[in-house]
């Protein structure tokens, strides 16, 4: 009987050892995703700050583009020909897109004019295919 009490002695010191360290490994695991997902939070707001910062270095471009084009500094000369060089090509551009439109319209207007394609073949055509069906 001693080893039986033995081994259940064992095997319930051995059962209260891995609950404690289950316990514990999951709480290990529970504060490592707290961190986790502090740390995702934390990138979250570094990217939200990031644009933040675009959107500002944006509008003081535009600022400063609007207020100093035609006296630039020298260092940003080149930055402010550059954007106007794009936005006179966007006016092309957009001029081509109206250009093509008005193009557009007046085909759709000539075509409205146009004698409507016939459909429906001829009758002949009709009549000659059937005298070939009724042949075979």
């Amino acid at each position: 009987m001693a080893n039986f009490d033995d081994f259940k002695q064992k095997t319930t010191e051995a059962a209260e050892y891995i609950a404690a360290r289950s316990i514990n490994l999951a709480k290990a695991a529970a504060e490592k995703t707290k961190l986790i997902a502090k740390i995702s939070r934390i990138k979250a707001e570094i990217i939200t700050e990031k644009d933040s910062v675009r959107r500002a270095y944006l509008e003081l471009g535009k600022l400063y583009y609007m207020n100093f084009r035609d006296d630039a500094a020298p260092t940003l000369a080149a930055a402010c020909d550059k954007i106007s060089a794009s936005l006179a090509e966007i006016m092309i551009k957009k001029a081509q897109i109206e250009e093509c439109k008005a193009e557009l319209k007046n085909s759709d207007k000539s075509q409205l004019n146009d004698e409507p394609a016939e459909v429906w073949p001829d009758t002949e055509e009709i009549e000659c295919c059937a005298k070939t069906d009724d042949e075979t």
